[in-house]
């Protein structure tokens, strides 16, 4: 029950960081998803990044969080950008590929019951119209799973991704709300960055790591985007 101790104590440690509390979802105080913590934890230090960033590309991300953020308060900024920037580039998943796709390095870690949850994921993407459609269908998700998985580190890593998926979804489709567009655009790449940045962080680096690594991975494909024209109107 590594996993649920991490995530609890990540999440209360979170709530005075810059930004947190206006990137805490707003449709929803409570959840009773275990890993609920992860999704406010990636919130809280997204929306910190966001707050507090003044330029600069993925290193300078990386050391916001450690200057800014509040994270890793047991090492210095330059000890975190060289052990982030010696993992990242291993990591980083292929925006061209579905989450599951992306993931598929980590399928011994998954039995196939709990695989199949990204492929859903996958699928509220590539069907949702529109964010408020993927929310709902992500909290369908959430309630399934927490219904039908158990508590293993695999269960809970499940719960973990969807999670994420949901915060992810509701901060970043905020920066830039969408009506029309389904599919593989904006902020569906960003929330697939986010969920697998999650689990191949986590497996790579730990679990406090892969929450760091999930929140530096959005926020620079987040910021791509954002600095685009927005065209989800035209």
């Amino acid at each position: 029950m590594k996993l649920l101790a991490t995530s609890l104590s990540i999440a209360l440690s979170l709530a005075s960081l810059p930004g947190a509390c206006q990137s805490f979802p707003s449709s929803e105080n409570y959840s009773y998803n275990p890993m609920h913590g992860v999704g406010v934890a990636h919130n809280a230090y997204a929306g910190c990044l966001i707050v507090n960033y003044a330029g600069g590309g993925e290193l300078a991300l990386a050391d916001s969080l450690v200057r800014k953020c509040g994270a890793r308060k047991d090492e210095d900024a330059e000890e975190f950008v060289r052990e982030y920037a010696q993992i990242a580039g291993s990591l980083r998943p292929d925006p061209r590929l579905t989450l599951a796709d992306n993931l598929r390095s980590l399928h011994s870690r998954f039995d196939p019951a709990q695989f199949a949850y990204f492929e859903d994921i996958d699928r509220v993407f590539a069907g949702a119209v529109d964010p408020e459609a993927a929310s709902r269908e992500l909290k369908a998700l959430e309630a399934k799973a927490i219904g039908q998985l158990g508590r293993s580190d695999g269960d809970l890593e499940v719960l973990a991704a969807i999670a994420t998926a949901r915060y992810s979804l509701e901060l970043w489709s905020r920066q830039r709300p969408l009506v029309t567009t389904a599919g593989r655009s904006f902020p569906w790449e960003v929330v697939a960055a986010d969920v697998a940045g999650l689990l191949l962080g986590n497996a790579a680096c730990g679990r406090e790591c892969g929450v760091l690594v999930s929140t530096v991975f959005s926020a620079v494909a987040a910021l791509q985007d954002l600095q685009q024209p927005d065209t989800s109107a035209r």
